[in-house]
C-alpha cells in the first residue's frame, strides 16, 4: 500500500496545528480571595485529555492560608469539569502567600483561587503558525 504524498502533507500540517494549540492552551489563574498577596504562584497542567478533547473550563480551589504562607487543605469547591479537578488542585499547593504580620491576631486565613483552561480557537492557531 502506497500513501500519496498529498495525503502525507496533510497529515503533517494537522498534527503541526495540534502542538501549536498544545503549546498555545491558557491556564491562569483569574480570580483569588486571600486577603494577603501571593508572592509567587504556579500554572496548572492543561490536561492532555482536556487538550485532545478541546475541553475548556474553570475550577475554583478553597483553602487555609498559614501564618508562613502556605496553602494548607485545598479542595475543589467548584469545577465545570472534572477533568481539571486534580491539576487545579496541585497548582493551589504551589501559592506561596505573604507571611502573617507578627503579633497578628489571626494567622490563618480562607483563600480561594479560580483556575481558567482554555485553548485557543484552531484557526486562529494556523494563522500564527
Amino acid at each position: 500500500m502506497t500513501v500519496r504524498p498529498e495525503r502525507a502533507v496533510r497529515f503533517t500540517l494537522i498534527a503541526c496545528i495540534f502542538a501549536a494549540v498544545s503549546a498555545l492552551a491558557d491556564h491562569s489563574v483569574v480570580t483569588n480571595t486571600a486577603e494577603r498577596r501571593p508572592m509567587s504562584s504556579s500554572s496548572p497542567t492543561y490536561p492532555e485529555k482536556a487538550r485532545n478533547e478541546r475541553r475548556e473550563g474553570d475550577v475554583t480551589v478553597c483553602y487555609t492560608i498559614t501564618a508562613e504562607g502556605k496553602v494548607r487543605r485545598p479542595y475543589v469547591h467548584e469545577s465545570s469539569d472534572r477533568v481539571f479537578n486534580r491539576s487545579a488542585v496541585r497548582a493551589a499547593k504551589e501559592i506561596v502567600y505573604e507571611p502573617a504580620a507578627p503579633g497578628a491576631a489571626n494567622t490563618r486565613a480562607p483563600a480561594c483561587s479560580t483556575f481558567r483552561f482554555r485553548l485557543q480557537p484552531l484557526n486562529e492557531a494556523a494563522t500564527e503558525s
